[in-house]
């Protein structure tokens, strides 16, 4: 049970984005997806010779700056042609790096609590800030209770395709010397394709 302990709290640890120290402000997109209750995206991706789709259901009026900041990424380009660059299997899948390697964004406010990070659970990364969330996001293999109490911003979850996080969460990874030594880098190529809005806000 200790070692059961010890790896949570790595794990919580180690859900980090690209270190970011500039100030942190509230989204600027007008506000346009807190008008509903509900956005739906879809994650299309393709890995080797295996593709499939990760429907999530977001949640604007509890999570509004988290849920307009990600529309935002969707609709400028941000997530086409990137990847899923870290998975941890029994924890989460995790990406959001620009293909291009920009990482000139402006970081938001984090909005913590009401929404657990359950399995199939979206989340924001971040660094060791908690206002230091851009684009890269994670969704979750299996439920972490220790990101609740450590404040990371949940904001939605998958309604369609948790197979396609399974597969994705058992595909071969080797050490990531970013993450120091954690077994998450990928071996090959996750792309996420695009992520589409299917109701327009």
């Amino acid at each position: 049970m200790k070692w059961i302990g010890l790896f949570a709290l790595v794990c919580m640890l180690f859900v980090t984005a690209c270190k970011d120290e500039s100030k942190p402000v509230a989204s600027k997109n007008g506000g346009t997806s807190t008008s509903q209750d509900k956005v739906r995206v879809v994650i299309e991706t393709k890995f080797g010779d295996d593709a499939g789709e990760i429907e999530l259901e977001l949640y604007p009026k509890i999570k509004p700056i988290t849920v307009d900041n990600f529309l935002a990424h969707i609709k400028r380009g941000t997530f086409r042609k990137s990847s899923f660059h870290r998975v941890s299997k029994g924890f989460m899948i995790q990406g959001g790096k620009p293909a291009d390697g920009n990482k000139n964004f402006t970081t938001i406010p984090g909005e913590f609590g009401k929404i657990k990070h359950e399995r199939g659970v979206i989340s924001m990364a971040r660094s060791n800030s908690p206002n230091s969330a851009t684009s890269e996001f994670f969704i979750m293999h299996k439920a972490n209770t220790n990101l609740d109490r450590a404040g990371y911003a949940a904001f939605g979850k998958v309604v369609r395709g948790m197979d396609v996080v399974d597969r994705i969460a058992n595909l071969p990874v080797v050490p990531f010397p970013e993450m120091g030594g954690e077994l998450s880098k990928p071996t090959s190529l996750i792309q996420i394709v695009d992520i589409r809005i299917l109701d327009k806000p």
